[in-house]
């Protein structure tokens, strides 16, 4: 018994201990970064959203902020185009909030996704592909893996959206 003792209070405890801090030095310190780079966040979002939808997005700005014990990111004015350029899909905020877990992951896990009045037009053609404001759906490739990600978050919010389906089939 007492060996477990001793080496629960010498080792596991200072190990977690250290986790512990190591995460919360790692979320303040992303907060920061992100609270004093917005423009270059703002930027890297842009592209990566382009490279994976293949069309042309547009955020007006980028917000770090803090929610008790998550941060979060927010993206004010967010539009997606399509290939004729027309506004397609837009959003006039979205609130990103990031888990704990991303530090555990190492990648993003969102906490919560809310979209702020949101006007998607859903319509499914004869042959089965869906399109959202005349942009359409991937099929295949590496953006299946951002609908199946973003899908796979805990909570995705709409707030004062419009949705319409149609369904041609």
């Amino acid at each position: 018994m007492y060996k477990i003792f001793f080496f629960t209070k010498k080792f596991i405890f200072p190990l977690l201990t250290g986790l512990i801090l190591l995460s919360f030095i790692t979320t303040v310190a992303s907060y920061f970064y992100l609270k004093s780079n917005t423009a270059f966040v703002k930027d890297l979002i842009e592209k990566e959203m382009e490279e994976r939808l293949n069309y042309d997005v547009e955020i007006a700005t980028v917000q770090a902020q803090w929610h008790f014990t998550n941060p979060s990111i927010v993206v004010n004015g967010f539009k997606v185009f399509n290939k004729s350029y027309e506004k397609s899909v837009a959003a006039d905020r979205m609130e990103f909030d990031f888990s704990w877990l991303s530090l555990i992951k190492l990648s993003p896990v969102l906490d919560r996704v809310q979209l702020d009045r949101p006007i998607m037009n859903i319509v499914r053609d004869s042959n089965g592909i869906i399109t959202i404001n005349g942009i359409a759906l991937p099929t295949g490739g590496s953006n299946v893996n951002l609908a199946n990600w973003l899908l796979g978050q805990d909570d995705v919010l709409i707030k004062d959206g419009q949705i319409s389906w149609q369904d041609l089939t």
